[in-house]
């Protein structure tokens, strides 16, 4: 009986990562085959292509809450939409012993976002909805060979059960411990509604840029939605050369609310991100990037890393054709090891 409800959990993994799938390509072929062309100028097709790679932290315990973005300062023309369906898949492993016996967290993330934008009066809005599943997968193989072609550390994930799903924290008082959570088989959901709206306040060849975001809790479910209000600023410089691109942010984000294990985790309100980034235009419709994103811990459980602060090093190509263009990124929890081992990023954009 274990065999065939293993055998089902992962029949089960099977069919959503298929249906995930069909919608991407769904998207993709509407938006190549239904788009009408026309004629926009040179600019145009600059903005929609060089602005910073679209990632978030994949960090299940990061997640839930509201992320405030690494994007562009420049807004897009007046009048001008964009649709974008990103497909993330991570994988996060802390060991036992490197989690202090206090837990272990094992599992990959996937992340399907549904992302509109438009400006409207001087300020770009911008809705995001996204989708979750958690559970296991198939990338430790890759990750561990990875690692040892290159002399790395695997962090002791190779002395546990390959694409297995064991994640769980526990609190110890004497000799008992008490399991806060232990979550074995996967689970998934409709994540909360972000908002977002961003303004100019200098534009030469420099921009800059301020904007703030708000997330609201609709939906529940344990590391699906935060069940906090989330409110969170940013600043964002662009500077453009002829080929080239620089770019910077810097803000915070508030988490107001209780939420899942607050206490337990010992989660503060607040938290701050900074970042950089470069990129480089090979042709007119091609380019390839480079960012660095810091962000702040609000934990404080004795796992460093949980605690640390997390660094994603961004790495990734645009390919536009005409008002579609396509994004291949990939993350690396560089310095400080506190976010996923590497994430992907498949994006997919549409202008009308």
């Amino acid at each position: 009986m274990y065999h065939v409800r293993r055998f089902l959990r992962s029949q089960e993994g099977v069919v959503m990562k298929k249906k995930v799938l069909i919608l991407c390509l769904i998207f993709v072929s509407l938006s190549i085959f239904g788009a009408e062309k026309q004629e926009k100028n040179k600019n145009y097709y600059f903005d929609f292509l060089m602005k910073p790679l679209d990632t978030k932290n994949q960090y299940i315990f990061y997640l839930p809450y509201l992320f405030m973005p690494f994007e562009r300062a420049k807004l897009m023309d007046e009048g001008v939409s964009e649709l974008k369906v990103s497909f993330y898949k991570s994988s996060t492993f802390i060991d036992y012993f490197a989690a202090n016996e206090k837990g272990l967290f094992d599992l990959e993330s996937t992340m399907l976002a549904f992302q509109y934008s438009q400006t409207i009066g001087g300020i770009e809005w911008r809705a995001l909805l996204p989708f979750f599943y958690h559970g296991p997968g198939y990338l430790d193989p890759f990750i561990e060979n990875f690692h040892m072609a290159f002399g790395l550390p695997n962090g002791g994930r190779e002395y546990w059960a390959s694409n297995q799903m064991d994640f769980f924290y526990q609190t110890t008082e004497g000799d008992t411990s008490t399991k806060i959570f232990h979550k074995n088989k996967p689970f998934y959901g409709i994540g909360d509604l972000s908002l977002f709206g961003k303004k100019e306040i200098y534009n030469n060849n420099a921009v800059v840029a301020i904007s703030g975001g708000v997330k609201i809790p609709f939906f529940y479910g344990e590391f699906i939605s935060s069940k906090t209000f989330d409110l969170g600023s940013s600043i964002h410089l662009d500077y453009y050369g002829n080929r080239g691109y620089l770019y910077a942010t810097g803000g915070f984000r508030l988490m107001l609310g209780r939420g899942d294990y607050k206490k337990e985790l010992d989660r503060s309100f607040y938290s701050f991100q900074i970042g950089s980034g470069i990129g480089f235009r090979l042709s007119d419709t091609t380019a390839v990037f480079m960012q660095f994103y810091f962000q702040t811990s609000p934990y404080k459980t004795g796992i460093k890393r949980l605690d640390n602060p997390s660094s994603v090093h961004s790495f990734g190509i645009r390919w536009q054709w005409d008002d579609f263009l396509i994004q291949l990124s990939g993350d690396e929890d560089s310095f400080t090891y506190a976010a996923p081992d590497i994430s992907f990023n498949i994006q997919t954009e549409f202008r009308f």
